[in-house]
């Protein structure tokens, strides 16, 4: 089976599910920060992310479904770097979260001419471990 991802620019139609992922104890018990589950906030955040030059944000699909959420943070054009991340929300897909590091690193390393990508993993996210040791 052909796996079709697309990775879509984060829009402000996407906030509702957005905030109802990263707000799920599911998706927040692998991050480093919590936050609150307020629309207004999100609302906030978006419009600083929407005009950042030093990130990217995009909903991950299948076909037709959205499953979850890719980012470049800290983007350094000069030093060729950024860090990455990325969360598959939706449970019946997560088992295509090992589909996600070699699009990221093509676009990071191909795409944008960058030389390094670093990321948090929380020890207690094993099923993220195992996929960066299998890439």
């Amino acid at each position: 089976m052909k796996v079709v991802l697309r990775f879509v620019k984060l829009k402000l139609e996407h906030l509702d599910f957005v905030l109802e992922w990263r707000s799920s104890t599911e998706i927040s018990k692998y991050m480093l920060t919590d936050i609150e589950k307020n629309m207004q906030k999100q609302l906030q955040w978006f419009q600083q992310i929407e005009v950042s030059e030093d990130s990217k944000y995009w909903v991950i699909y299948f076909g037709d479904i959205a499953i979850g959420l890719i980012n470049l943070a800290q983007m350094d054009f000069l030093g060729k770097q950024c860090s990455a991340g990325y969360y598959i929300a939706d449970l019946n897909y997560r088992g295509l979260g090992a589909e996600i590091p070699p699009f990221l690193y093509n676009y990071v390393f191909n795409i944008m001419g960058f030389e390094k990508m670093y990321g948090t993993v929380l020890a207690s996210n094993k099923g993220v471990l195992e996929i960066h040791r299998l890439h």
